[in-house]
Parts: C-alpha cells; sequence; structure tokens
C-alpha cells in the first residue's frame, strides 16, 4: 500500500476516492491472510484460491428448504 502511494505522488495526481478505497480494503484482506495462515505455503494456496487460480466453484442447485429460493431469482 506504501508503495502504491509512493507510485501516485510521484505522478502528482489524486488517486480517485472509489481506488484508494479498493486498493485499502485488497490490502487489509491479504494482510489477515499473511497473519493468519500457518505457513507460507498455506498463504500463497489461500491467496491462489481468492484470486481464482484454484479454479472457480459455482454452486449447484439448492435442495430441500433451500429449494424455495429458486422461485425468488
Amino acid at each position: 500500500m506504501l508503495f502504491n502511494s509512493y507510485l501516485w505522488r510521484q505522478l502528482k495526481a489524486p488517486l480517485p476516492r472509489f481506488l484508494a478505497w479498493e486498493l485499502t480494503f485488497l490490502s487489509v484482506i491479504y494482510g489477515w491472510v499473511l497473519f493468519r495462515a500457518a505457513t507460507l505455503h498455506d498463504e500463497l494456496e489461500i491467496i491462489k484460491t481468492m484470486t481464482g487460480f484454484n479454479g472457480i466453484v459455482l454452486p449447484g442447485e439448492p435442495r430441500g428448504r433451500l429449494a424455495i429460493i429458486t422461485n425468488f431469482l
């Protein structure tokens, strides 16, 4: 995050508010992974999964009591 801030100051252009919010949010999320993972390997696997490099799984059709939600979709 400091690196991004440094680059924007060098460009002497204001960072758009939404982009600043998004960069801060992503930095916090990745920081949580960094301090929560037990090993570096675990951290990299979690980050790969978060970014979609381990594939994306879409849920199937709801069944049982949850099947009623298909009426609202």
